[in-house]
């Protein structure tokens, strides 16, 4: 399972060399996209494809053998699809980055995380000007 932490300025995520996830969030939560993310990625939802800066970051479910990566030829390919496999790839100039498969609990459970923890961090802070009685 990944963890997600906030280093100031923006989130990282364990096991993300090369913070695809990370990007994809900042995506996600985007205020094009923050409302909409409970019915995108459902099951059957449709996910993200979009510009992030000059990078196209894709968030999909692999419905088909033919949705997965090329390295996955050495993993059961219907047990992914079964188990409902997501699949985060970018692409943009100069940016390299190894897609991702994750499950879509695990997908939820991280956009629910960072969801919070943004609403945290970003949540003004209450002052008295009286302190209380």
């Amino acid at each position: 399972m990944h963890t997600i932490t906030f280093n100031g300025t923006r989130f990282q995520v364990s096991e993300d060399p090369d913070k695809l996830i990370a990007d994809f969030l900042a995506l996600a939560l985007s205020d094009y996209y923050i409302n909409q993310l409970e019915e995108l990625f459902i099951p059957d939802g449709e996910g993200i494809d979009d510009l992030y800066g000059d990078v196209n970051i894709y968030a999909c479910r692999a419905r088909h053998i033919d949705d997965l990566p090329e390295y996955t030829e050495n993993i059961s390919t219907v047990q992914l699809i079964e188990n409902e496999a997501w699949v985060i790839s970018a692409s943009g100039f100069c940016y390299e980055a190894q897609p991702i498969i994750i499950s879509g609990l695990e997908l939820r459970q991280i956009i629910t995380d960072t969801r919070k923890a943004s609403k945290i961090i970003l949540e003004p802070q209450i002052k008295l000007d009286t302190p209380p009685c």
